[in-house]
Formats: C-alpha cells, sequence, structure tokens
C-alpha cells in the first residue's frame, strides 16, 4: 500500500515537472512583440547590439518573429517551418530571389537594439535589393505588431542608401549617424597596460612617433599608426578605418571615447590599464603587480634569440641545392624556398639563386658603416627616443643606399645571372626582415633590385 502511494505521489510530481517546462517553453516564433520581455526571449546580443529577425510572408502579409537562438538564419527558420525539410543545394538559387527587387514568397529583415545610443531601426542584408515601396511595407507591418514604435531604417549598402531619397516620409538612420551619436564605441575588445600619450589636437601625421607599449588618445582622424599598445579615438570613424583595422590585426584595445582629451589629461604619461569591452571601458592607473608584469612582458619583447649568421661563405647557391640549415647563409626565406624547391612536391617554385651574407658584411665594411651601426646601437637614444631612431635609421638608408657596391660583387652577381638565369630580367627580393636597400645589379635595365643582409634572385616570378 506505501508502495502504491509513493509511485502515485511520484506520477503527480512528474506530471507537475512536465506542465512546468511546458510553461516555460516558448514557441519557434509569434506573430506579435507586444513588450520588451518577449523581445529578449526571441533575440540575442551580439558585440553592443541586440538584435531579432522576421520575415513577411508576401502572399499572407503575415509576419513571423522567429527565435535567433534556435534559428540562427532565415534559411533555418524557412527550412524547418514551412517547407519541413533540409535545405539543399538546388534550393539555393530560388530562395536567393527572395533578395531580388520582386520577392516571390518572402521578405527577410532584422530588427536591432543600438545598447549605445538606445536607437531602434530595422535592417535588410546588405546584397538584399529590396524597394522603397517594400520597405514601407514593412515598417507598417512593424508599426501594428512590434512594441517600439517609429522604428527608423537603417540602410546596410550603398544600394540601399539610394533609397533613402524615396523614403522621405519615413524615419531613417545610416550607420555613420549612430556611430556619431556615441559617445563610447568599442571598435576591439581587449585588456592591456602600456604608458598614456595624449596627442594634441593638430599633430600631424609625420609627427605621429610612438613606443609599441604606448596607449595613445588620438584626437584627430590619421590614416594610418604605428604600432602601439591600445588606442583611443575621440573622433569617431568607421569601424573599416585604417586605424581601426590596424588595432584589430594587431589583436589590441581600440575604442571611440568622445571626451577622452580631457578626461585623462591628467593621466598623460602614467602607466594605465586600458579594458575595452563591448559596452563601456577600463582606463585607471595600472596597479603595482600589473606594472611589475608589463615591465617583465617588455624586457622579454627585445631578447630575441637571433642565431649567429655565416658571414664566411660567398657562394651564389641555387635555390634547389638550399636547406633550411643554410638560413644563417642566405636567411630564411631563401632557405625555406630551396626546402619547397627540393621536396618534390607539385608546387612551382622559379629557378634562382641566393646571395649570401658575406656579400652585405663586405659593402657595410667596404663603406664604414658598420662603425656607424654599432655606434648607433651603443646610443641610449636608440632605445628611449623613438624620434632621434627614426630620424638615425633613415639616414642610415640613405648613406648605405648610396654607397657605391663592390665592382667584384656586382661582376659574380652578373655573370651568374647570365649563365643560370639566361641574362634575361629578374626579380630580387629581401630573404630576411629587415632589408637595407641599395643598387644590386645597375648594369641593366631589365635587373634593378636590393643589396638587403640577404637576398634571393628569381627567374620570371617574384616570391
Amino acid at each position: 500500500m506505501r508502495s502504491a502511494k509513493v509511485s502515485a505521489i511520484t506520477f503527480l510530481l512528474c506530471i507537475g515537472l512536465a506542465r512546468s517546462a511546458l510553461a516555460v517553453e516558448t514557441r519557434p516564433f509569434v506573430r506579435t512583440i507586444p513588450d520588451a520581455a518577449t523581445f529578449e526571449t526571441y533575440s540575442r546580443v551580439v558585440g553592443a547590439d541586440r538584435f531579432g529577425k522576421f520575415l513577411i510572408d508576401v502572399k499572407t502579409d503575415d509576419i513571423y518573429f522567429f527565435d535567433v537562438n534556435l534559428f540562427r538564419m532565415h534559411s533555418d527558420f524557412v527550412f524547418s517551418q514551412f517547407y519541413k525539410r533540409p535545405m539543399r543545394n538546388e534550393d539555393i538559387p530560388e530562395y536567393n530571389r527572395n533578395y531580388d527587387v520582386e520577392k516571390p514568397r518572402f521578405i527577410f529583415g532584422y530588427l536591432t537594439h543600438h545598447l549605445k545610443t538606445d536607437l531602434w531601426t530595422f535592417s535588410f542584408w546588405e546584397g538584399d535589393a529590396i524597394t522603397a515601396r517594400d520597405i514601407r511595407r514593412v515598417r507598417d507591418k512593424l508599426e501594428k505588431t512590434f512594441y517600439q514604435k517609429n522604428l527608423a531604417f537603417r540602410p546596410d549598402s550603398p544600394r540601399q542608401e539610394k533609397r533613402l531619397a524615396e523614403l522621405k516620409d519615413i524615419p531613417t538612420l545610416t550607420n555613420d549617424k549612430i556611430y556619431k551619436a556615441a559617445t563610447y564605441q568599442s571598435f576591439n575588445n581587449g585588456k592591456t597596460v602600456g604608458r598614456l600619450r595624449l596627442v594634441p589636437p593638430g599633430t600631424k601625421l609625420e609627427a605621429l612617433i610612438f613606443e609599441r607599449d604606448d596607449i595613445v588618445i588620438l584626437q584627430e582622424s590619421y590614416p594610418d599608426i604605428t604600432p602601439v599598445a591600445g588606442i583611443i579615438s575621440t573622433v569617431f570613424s568607421t569601424p573599416l578605418s585604417h586605424v581601426n583595422l590596424r588595432a584589430r590585426e594587431w589583436g589590441i584595445p581600440n575604442a571611440g571615447i568622445v571626451d577622452a582629451g580631457k578626461k585623462f589629461a591628467s593621466c598623460d604619461g602614467q602607466v594605465m590599464t586600458f579594458e575595452v569591452r563591448d559596452i563601456d571601458y577600463t582606463l585607471r592607473g595600472a596597479t603595482d603587480a600589473e606594472i611589475k608584469a608589463w615591465k617583465e612582458r617588455a624586457q622579454a619583447a627585445r631578447e630575441v634569440f637571433v642565431p649567429r649568421a655565416d658571414v664566411t661563405t660567398r657562394e651564389l647557391r641555387e635555390l634547389g641545392k638550399m636547406r633550411a640549415g643554410d638560413r644563417v647563409i642566405y636567411g630564411t626565406k631563401a632557405a625555406n624556398l630551396g626546402e619547397i624547391a627540393s621536396s618534390g612536391l607539385d608546387v612551382p617554385v622559379p629557378r634562382g639563386f641566393g646571395v649570401p651574407f658575406a656579400f652585405y658584411v663586405d659593402h657595410m665594411q667596404r663603406s664604414g658603416l658598420d662603425k656607424e651601426v654599432d655606434a648607433m646601437l651603443a646610443d641610449e637614444r636608440f632605445v628611449k627616443d623613438a624620434g632621434w631612431r627614426r630620424a638615425t635609421l633613415a639616414a642610415l638608408r640613405d648613406k648605405i643606399r648610396r654607397a657605391p657596391i663592390n665592382p667584384k660583387t656586382l661582376d659574380v652577381v652578373w655573370r651568374k645571372v647570365q649563365k643560370d638565369l639566361g641574362g634575361r630580367g629578374v626579380f630580387v627580393r629581401s630573404s630576411t626582415a629587415t632589408p637595407i636597400a641599395a643598387r644590386l645589379v645597375p648594369r641593366t635595365s631589365a635587373v634593378v633590385g636590393i643589396m638587403p643582409a640577404a637576398c634571393t634572385v628569381t627567374k620570371g616570378s617574384a616570391w
């Protein structure tokens, strides 16, 4: 009897749990979004935006707000809920017609809450050729079914921006205006420690000289920047600006902060911790532990192991006879190319040969520039003064370029080009990370190259 009661109670508990689960279960789509809670359920946050998706059946005029946590793409929802089968390759051409001017079945759209600016927009895929007529149709439908009213149309491509002239009767908002309206914009999230450098307004591009561990506050728009640890811009730009692309490539924190120039002026020159997040940031004085770790990282970065070069070998060795170990004679690029040439792989490698480090050393010693390099590296300003370092290196490059090349070197290289490469035009490229420009073979207009620490000469194709 007691066992039967326990079983009955367990059965009732299971029913109750099942009902509770059903109560919180959401449908794959809804026809209206009446409030913020519903929108949060059917949307998701990506970066600094919360976005949802919808589609309109052009035949019935029904709208479907679907759960983007279940269906990441419009096509996932369409084939799951309308066609009840997975999408096949042969379905793609017909499905993509819904992005043409005339929509055969659906209009696909996006709803976005821009969290930093608290602006609301609706938009379409950038490749959608949607007409002004259909944009109005979508807006009218959203006015009746979405709780946020007076949504602005946001064009996502130049073609869609051309529709704005036909849509003066409805609110519109471009991406440029959204960025300009923000007081903060994350361009690349991350965290770093470095010395804060406040660049005064009006500073010219050529005067921008930074260390790699600087966190810079830029108060003008610049087309480019040298490597730094972090970037703060008070003049906003789009995520596709050159400086912003550089920051993403380097993996450094980068943000737009409108009032950074005034807010952090007193911190100029101090070691700071800078962290960029989607919606906010941190810029504060670094702790003793953070400064210690920062100095240790900086010291470790300066201690780069460079294998000792072989400056005695003077052979102009063919690529097919080089191996990886020859990098100390001809540089890493040439040695690796030699490995490929001798590997037997089906990889086309042009005929060519390597010019060894010994020729570079000879050039520097004959001109007396080796002593200038030693003096430059021994000067404390080379490490501490980026402006002095830049000017000194520029002057050194010019001297190396102007210094006459040993006639014997020219003769040896010239004969090798004539014998092995047929005397025709060749490509000459650096085989080391730091090429030093000079004239290599000035005897013919067909061969104009460089005299780096080591280089590779190839026929017919540039590597």
